[in-house]
C-alpha cells in the first residue's frame, strides 16, 4: 500500500486576483519553488509522470474575486514522501509575483475504504483528437482513466497490476458542457466528475492512490485533483 501525503499551505495573494488567473498564478507558485533543490528541480523537466496534484484556493470566493492579503489554503498531495518533506520544507515561506505562503502542515492520508471519489479540478484526458465527447463513448473514456491511473501506480511501484478486475461502479457528470482548462497558451476541455469505486480490493488500492496523483492528465498543473467520500 502506499502512502498519500498531503501538505495544507496558506497562501496570501500579492495582489487582487480574478479567478480567470487564479489557475495560472498557482501553476508558477507550484512550478518555481521546485528550484531550491537540484533534484526536485529536475522533476519539472522531465516528461514523466510528477506523481503530486493540487486543488483551488479554498474558501472559493462567490464574486470571483481572490483578496489581497486575504489567507487561502491550497492543499498538495503526493505519492513520494521526499517531495511531501521538500513541500513542507519551502512552502512556508515560498513566494511567487503573485502568491506568498505562509505556513504549511502535512499529514498522511488514512487508508480507509472508499465509497466514491469526486473531482475537485476539472479532469482532463491529453489526446491529439480534441475533447473526448466527439469520438469516444462512455465506457472508453471510462476505461482510459483507468488505463492512466494503472500507469501512473505501475511506474511509482515497479510493478504490473493485474488489471482483471471492476474499478468502478458507476460514473456521473456534475457538468452538460466541458470545462475550459487554460494551460499556457492554450485551452484544454475537462469534466468535474463523480465515480462510485467498486469493493475490489485492487479498485480501492487504485483509488486511494487516486488521492495523491490525481485523475487524468495535467496534474501537476492543477487537473483532476480528487476528493473522497469513505464508506
Amino acid at each position: 500500500m502506499l502512502d498519500v501525503f498531503q501538505i495544507r499551505c496558506k497562501i496570501l495573494p500579492k495582489k487582487e486576483l480574478l479567478w480567470e488567473v487564479l489557475q495560472q498564478a498557482l501553476i508558477q507558485f507550484m512550478d518555481s519553488s521546485l528550484f531550491f533543490d537540484e533534484s526536485i528541480g529536475e522533476l519539472h523537466h522531465q516528461r514523466r509522470f510528477k506523481f503530486y496534484c493540487f486543488d483551488q484556493l479554498y474558501p472559493m470566493e462567490s464574486n470571483k474575486i481572490y483578496q489581497v492579503g486575504k489567507p487561502y489554503t491550497l492543499t498538495i498531495r503526493t505519492i513520494k514522501k521526499d517531495l511531501a518533506i521538500y513541500f513542507d520544507r519551502v512552502l512556508s515561506h515560498h513566494e511567487s509575483s503573485l502568491l506568498q505562503g505562509k505556513s504549511t502542515e502535512i499529514r498522511t492520508v488514512p487508508y480507509r475504504p472508499i465509497d466514491r471519489l469526486y473531482s475537485i479540478t476539472p479532469v482532463v484526458l491529453k489526446n491529439d483528437k480534441g475533447y473526448w465527447r466527439d469520438w469516444m463513448t462512455l465506457s472508453e473514456y471510462e476505461n482510459q482513466l483507468f488505463i492512466n491511473l494503472v500507469k501512473k501506480y505501475n511506474e511509482s511501484t515497479g510493478k504490473k497490476l493485474d488489471e482483471n478486475f471492476t474499478w468502478t461502479n458507476s460514473i456521473t457528470f456534475s457538468n452538460r458542457k466541458p470545462i475550459a482548462v487554460k494551460q499556457k497558451n492554450i485551452i484544454l476541455l475537462g469534466d468535474k466528475l463523480e465515480l462510485k469505486i467498486s469493493e475490489h480490493s485492487s479498485a480501492q488500492i487504485l483509488a486511494h492512490f487516486a488521492l495523491g496523483v490525481g485523475l487524468g492528465g495535467n496534474n501537476a498543473r492543477g487537473s483532476g485533483f480528487v476528493n473522497v467520500k469513505w464508506k
